[in-house]
């Protein structure tokens, strides 16, 4: 940073400024370019280590702090949780075989009233974007209400919105759980394609 009392280097990252986000995913990305993917995951200062037994966790958990200690990170371990089945992690609850949505998070859906204007529905909408990983056909359920924010559609709000809006609020109540994936099981190949255009899709279920 250059003052006019001379130039100066941030040991630390700062907060208030527009970049520190990205810089710290790159840099702590570089950090653990040789364990990310294979025992670990990084979100910019959280870092999940995953290992599917004891003796190999023990083995990954070196090479991490390894790859930390190289490069001078510094971790506090009253905030570190070591040997757990599971783990609440970006607002997820990640065990060995599934992930859940945090529920706080659901609980403030829940609490959300009704909408009253196109500012109120996008707000909804937005919080409620979280949890389509976790909806079947998310934009199917939601097709009404996001109609509502175009520019040219008058906001007016029906009963069919009202029980589209009470679904919704069902659907993420429900908390439904994500598995992560078998390779020794079978797995159902759904495809889909569109009428219009020449588009073809296929996911791995």
């Amino acid at each position: 940073m250059c003052t006019r009392y001379g130039n100066y280097e941030w040991l630390v990252m700062p907060f208030g400024m527009c970049n520190p986000p990205p810089t710290s995913q790159q840099a702590i990305q570089v950090c653990l370019r040789k364990v990310l993917d294979e025992c670990a995951f990084a979100w910019i200062d959280d870092v999940l280590v995953y290992s599917p037994t004891v003796d190999q966790h023990e083995e990954d958990l070196r090479r991490v702090v390894g790859c930390l200690r190289k490069d001078k990170y510094y971790v506090k371990i009253s905030k570190c949780k070591f040997f757990v089945p599971k783990v609440m992690y970006i607002r997820l609850e990640i065990s060995d075989v599934r992930v859940r949505a945090e529920p706080k998070k659901a609980e403030l859906v829940q609490t959300w009233p009704k909408p009253k204007n196109k500012h109120e529905l996008r707000v909804f909408l937005g919080l409620c974007n979280w949890f389509r990983r976790f909806i079947y056909k998310y934009n199917h359920v939601t097709a009404l209400l996001t109609s509502l924010l175009q520019a040219k559609v008058e906001f007016i709000w029906s009963e069919v919105c009202e029980a589209v809006f009470k679904e919704l609020k069902e659907k993420i109540a429900e908390l439904i759980l994500l598995f992560i994936s078998d390779p020794t099981r079978p797995f159902d190949l759904y495809v889909d394609a569109s009428e219009k255009e020449i588009y073809i899709a296929a996911a791995l279920m």
